[in-house]
């Protein structure tokens, strides 16, 4: 039978309220469970104790499926999916084994609730693993007497959808060396570039909403993409080592959260890879809350990463070990080969919240427009970039990127708020067009005695060949806002604009909200965040009819 007449109980959207302020990162709410009924004959094939026996229960016909059991803690079985056209209804009945699905078709998979990992394979080539949902379920590999990683194991798949399901990891039991193909707690690699499934060509969708992951693994929380160790990657016309496969990815509405405190090579919280948008599409990240609580990126994104909506999210991330630049909440990396083939272009991030506490916000290693000629700038609007104990915006070997409506803010003392490290003049050519501000707040605490210097810069641009700004907010609430330039060293704003410099910007205290708490939205005094006619910063005034509103909540609408 495949008629069920079961209401589920564990549908609620689990975010609490972001209130009104914009600091920290919203986290969710817990999610109501109910164990349900199923009657035989009626809603399906019923598991029983019986049924489940010893070494769980093994799918094999078309049908839908009801878990009416709670095995103990010894009976270790888990549930193998051995056939297509499968609905599978835990009815949160606890077990402690593995949900498995290798190619097979219209497979769901919803209110399970185990002690143990999913898995969703397509293993042929090309894959049958297609259309695919799993929803309101629990795969938790940390709260039981197992400790493990892995509790999403998604490979080569089309059209799976993962919704208001929850993952934990624990890999404190596990050898810590770095690997990238290890100590992950979600690891899901795009279909086969050539190979895709359901496809024959190009396209893996894949949509991951509404989900709670929970881990202290080395790579802890998502690795989304093509990754060579895990999967067999097609022939790239460009190059053959880092194909880079078409995908539609659809992210939003996730609580990601690293508890690692390790230092180790490139921990992260979420790392997206080698993954391009499919035609006449673009990935969506979106309403997602990513944190680290120890050494961690919140989000690596490197390799061809490009044409992707970053939206309404909200980063933060803590560096309590002070590693290096490369440990930036939001790390944009260069690829390993020419820039104009793999460095990630195409971004989007718009409305974002990115606070880096001990370490940068951002730190763009790399990006470009790929391939070089075509219109595909990096875009960042209405986003709030803060650190603690270092810059917001750490600039590193590549140019192009337009910054509008941002607001750039560290409470460092020794360090810029927007700090490109690297002469811009010096990278590779060719060059499509310089990095553009416009109606930015860049505001710093910088006053740092340096000899018979006090360095009290906001601003360290790339070469002045290579920087276009206008319509922005300087201000230091230390000393006056100096300019680092990469001839003459630090200059006062004054002087930056004698030079043809943001002729249209001003110096001018944004008036802060609560620049302790983070709170970097802007009263509604009118001349503390309107430059020439329009309005500077991320959403800058209270009830400023030219500005957009800040989001209340980060709620599913």
């Amino acid at each position: 039978m495949t008629r069920c007449s079961v209401l589920f109980g564990i549908l609620l959207w689990p975010w609490a309220v972001f209130s009104q302020s914009v600091y920290p990162c919203p986290t969710p709410a817990p999610r109501p469970v109910s164990v349900l009924s199923c009657t035989a004959g009626v809603d399906g094939t019923i598991i029983d104790s019986a049924a489940w026996g010893t070494n769980g229960y093994v799918i094999s016909a078309p049908g839908t499926y009801c878990l009416n059991y709670s095995p103990s803690s010894s009976n270790r079985g888990g549930i193998t999916i051995n056939s297509s056209n499968v609905t599978l209804k835990g009815q949160n009945r606890q077990f402690y084994g593995n949900v498995s699905v290798t190619d097979r078709q219209n497979v769901t998979i919803q209110n399970v609730v185990t002690y143990g990992s999913l898995s969703l394979k397509g293993d042929a080539l090309p894959s049958q693993l297609a259309n695919i949902s799993v929803r309101d379920s629990v795969f938790d590999l940390a709260s039981g007497a197992i400790k493990g990683d892995r509790a999403l194991s998604l490979e080569a798949g089309s059209n799976i959808s993962i919704l208001n399901s929850t993952f934990k990891c624990d890999c404190s039991q596990l050898d810590t060396t770095y690997d990238a193909g290890s100590s992950v707690c979600m690891m899901a690699t795009a279909a086969n570039h050539i190979q895709s499934v359901g496809h024959q060509d190009k396209i893996s969708p894949l949509t991951f909403e509404g989900n709670i992951v929970e881990s202290n693994c080395l790579k802890t929380a998502w690795i989304v993409g093509a990754l060579r160790l895990v999967t067999i990657i097609s022939t790239n016309p460009l190059n053959a080592d880092y194909a880079t496969p078409e995908v539609e990815h659809t992210i939003r509405n996730n609580y990601f959260h690293s508890t690692r405190n390790k230092v180790g090579d490139e921990p992260t919280v979420f790392t997206w890879r080698r993954s391009k948008a499919a035609p006449t599409h673009r990935n969506i990240f979106a309403n997602n809350s990513v944190v680290g609580d120890g050494n961690t990126n919140a989000m690596y994104g490197r390799d061809d990463l490009d044409n992707i909506d970053f939206t309404n999210n909200c980063f933060d991330t803590k560096n309590p070990s002070k590693l290096a630049m490369f440990y930036s909440t939001i790390l944009l990396a260069s690829g390993n080969d020419t820039a104009s083939v793999t460095d990630p272009s195409g971004l989007a991030f718009i409305g974002n919240r990115i606070f880096g506490n001990d370490r940068p916000a951002f730190y763009q290693q790399g990006y470009n427009e790929n391939p070089i000629g075509e219109n595909n700038q990096t875009i960042f609007r209405d986003n709030y970039l803060a650190s603690k104990e270092n810059a917001a915006l750490l600039g590193g070997a590549q140019v192009g990127a337009r910054f509008e409506h941002n607001t750039f803010y560290s409470q460092s003392s020794d360090v810029p708020a927007v700090n490109f490290v690297v002469n811009i003049n010096a990278t590779p050519s060719p060059v499509i067009r310089p990095t553009e501000f416009y109606n930015n707040i860049i505001a710093c605490t910088k006053a740092v005695q340096d000899g018979s210097l006090i360095r009290s810069e906001c601003l360290t641009p790339p070469g002045a060949a290579n920087y276009i700004g206008s319509n922005n907010i300087f201000y230091n609430f230390a000393a006056p806002v100096k300019v680092t330039t990469s001839d003459s060293g630090p200059i006062l704003f004054s002087a930056w604009q004698a030079r043809g410099e943001d002729l249209n910007s001003v110096e001018r205290d944004p008036a802060f909200l609560s620049r302790s708490s983070f709170d970097l939205r802007v009263s509604s005094n009118p001349p503390a965040c309107h430059v020439s006619n329009g309005y500077a910063g991320a959403f800058a005034c209270d009830g400023d009819s030219q500005a957009p509103a800040p989001p209340s909540s980060l709620a599913l609408e």
